[in-house]
C-alpha cells in the first residue's frame, strides 16, 4: 500500500496548484466577493502548508501518553471554524452567532483528537464522540435558527448562496463525522482510513471555496429583494440541501 506519507505530499501538491489557481482568480474579483474568497483562499493555501508538513513528520508532539500531529490539528481547527463562519457570514447575522458556529466546531475537532491521538479511551472516547455528534446538532439548530433569520433580510441571490453554502459544509461534516466514528472503531486499514480523510477534507475545502467564487458577482448585489420578496426563499428544514 502507498504509505500515508506519499498520501499526504500528494495531497499537499494538489492543495499547492489549486492555491495558485485560486490566487489567479481571485485578481479578477472586486467587492465583498473577492474579500470572502480571499479568506477561502487562505485555507486552501494553509492546507498545503499543513500536508507538507505532514509528509515530512513534522510537528508531531507527544502529549499525555498520545502522540498530536500539530499541523493536522492546526488546518483542520482552523479550516473548519472558518468554513463555518463564511457560511455564517453570509447570512449576515449577529457576530455571536458566527463566533458560536465557529466555536463549536473547532471543540468539535479539539474533542475528536483526544481518542484519535490516543490520549484517552473508554468513557474518555465516548465522551469525545458525543461532542462532536451533539455539536452538528447544536449547529444545525443555530444555522436552522438565528442565522437563517438573518438570511431573510439579505438579497435573494446572496440568500440563495448561504443556503447552498450552509447545506454543502452540513452535509460534508456530517459524512465527516460518520468517518471519525469508523476511524476511531478500528475498523479501517491505514491506507483507508489517510484516503478517506484527505478526500472529505479536499470537497469541504474546494468545494466551499470553488461555490464561493462561481457566485462571488452576487454576493454584493442587492435585487431588491431581501426579506419582504414575493419569491419563496429556500426552506430552512433541509440541513443537507434536500
Amino acid at each position: 500500500m502507498i504509505p500515508s506519507t506519499d498520501l499526504y505530499f500528494g495531497a499537499a501538491v494538489v492543495y499547492g496548484v489549486l492555491f495558485v489557481a485560486f490566487v489567479a482568480w481571485l485578481r479578477r474579483l472586486e467587492g465583498d466577493g473577492r474579500r470572502l474568497c480571499a479568506l477561502a483562499t487562505g485555507l486552501v493555501g494553509l492546507s498545503a502548508v499543513a500536508y507538507t508538513m505532514m509528509s515530512t513528520g513534522a510537528g508531531m508532539i507527544p502529549v499525555a501518553g498520545g502522540v498530536v500531529d500539530a499541523p493536522n490539528l492546526l488546518d483542520d481547527t482552523a479550516t473548519y471554524a472558518g468554513m463555518y463562519g463564511l457560511a455564517a457570514v453570509l447570512a449576515g447575522p449577529s457576530k455571536r452567532w458566527i463566533v458560536a458556529v465557529s466555536g463549536i466546531v473547532a471543540a468539535q475537532r479539539l474533542a475528536f483528537e483526544l481518542p484519535y491521538a490516543g490520549i484517552v479511551g473508554g468513557t474518555g472516547a465516548l465522551a469525545a464522540a458525543g461532542v462532536v455528534v451533539v455539536g452538528w446538532f447544536v449547529i444545525s439548530g443555530i444555522f436552522a435558527g438565528p442565522i437563517w433569520r438573518a438570511a431573510r433580510n439579505q438579497p435573494a441571490k446572496r440568500r440563495l448562496v448561504h443556503w447552498k453554502c450552509r447545506n454543502l459544509v452540513l452535509f460534508l461534516f456530517a459524512t465527516l463525522i460518520v468517518y471519525a466514528m469508523l476511524a476511531l472503531s478500528g475498523v479501517l486499514t491505514e491506507f483507508l482510513n489517510t484516503s478517506l480523510n484527505l478526500y472529505i477534507d479536499l470537497l469541504m475545502r474546494v468545494g466551499v471555496t470553488s461555490l464561493l467564487f462561481v457566485n462571488a458577482g452576487s454576493l454584493g448585489e442587492d435585487d431588491g429583494r431581501g426579506s419582504t420578496s414575493s419569491v419563496v426563499s429556500p426552506a430552512p428544514a433541509s440541513a443537507t440541501g434536500e
